[in-house]
């Protein structure tokens, strides 16, 4: 086995623990609510926001100096403005060039504005190769 495969490896369990880690820390947040409490974001989709915190924001961060659409978006991203009462994404109070995380699809959204040559609307980004696809109105 060469080293370089060992270290790979490594990373790989390493990260595996970490993400399973705050997948747990969700759960048990979500579980201490009570009866009548909603749950936020985080406790909705535990799995989904430790994914984005721990393994999607590293990839961009390591991405960034080669990329830069990786580097555009590692700057300006957050989640996806969430509606904790009615349980739902609010897709009207996006801002254009800010890149928004939806856990539940987990991808990128963005508004990008319209132009005198193309029309804009909402788009969502693959976090992984930053392919950008047109959301239907």
């Amino acid at each position: 086995m060469s080293l370089s495969k060992s270290i790979s490896e490594k990373k790989f369990t390493l990260s595996n623990k970490l993400s399973k880690f705050f997948s747990i820390f969700f759960w048990i947040s979500k579980n201490s609510l009570k009866s009548f409490d909603k749950p936020n974001l985080f406790q909705k989709y535990p799995e989904q926001t430790a994914e984005y915190d721990y393994l999607i924001k590293r990839n961009l961060r390591n991405q960034a100096s080669t990329n830069t659409k990786a580097a555009e978006i590692y700057q300006n991203s957050r989640y996806l403005p969430y509606d904790t009462k009615r349980e739902t994404f609010v897709y009207d109070d996006l801002m254009p060039g800010i890149y928004y995380y939806n856990p539940e699809q987990k991808v990128f959204v963005t508004r990008v504005p319209d132009t005198e040559t193309e029309e804009g609307g909402l788009f969502k980004v693959n976090p992984y190769n930053f392919t950008m696809e047109k959301l239907p109105n």
